[in-house]
């Protein structure tokens, strides 16, 4: 069974993830999101759901790699590679669909500070 999760930001800037429960099991989707600090917080803000709670827990580091101008499988084996995280090989985490700002020199409102 997969999964699918929007992640929205805010700022024109969302993530859907695709968690494919036959390769992340419960059991290690909950070890997932225990690895990192304030595991049961964001249980609580999945209402329970350990799937929810990885795709929150990847949403994050996935954006600032295709910030850095990953593609999508890249910045899932990247992912992959960091600790606490799944081989990329065995395919459980799948980008569905992003959008990230498009941040041009004009796009900025700048105000000169004292130094």
């Amino acid at each position: 069974m997969k999964k699918r999760y929007k992640l929205d930001s805010g700022m024109d800037t969302s993530i859907t993830l695709e968690i494919d429960t036959g390769k992340i099991p419960e059991d290690l989707a909950r070890e997932i999101n225990a690895f990192w600090i304030e595991g049961d917080y964001i249980l609580d803000l999945s209402d329970g759901d350990a799937f929810q709670a990885v795709a929150r827990r990847a949403a994050g580091p996935l954006l600032g790699y295709l910030l850095d101008g990953y593609h999508e499988r890249g910045a899932v084996e990247t992912l992959a590679g960091d600790e606490g995280w799944p081989d990329a090989a065995n395919g459980g985490i799948t980008i569905i669909d992003h959008e990230i700002p498009l941040l041009g020199s004009g796009d900025f409102e700048v105000t000169e500070i004292a130094a």
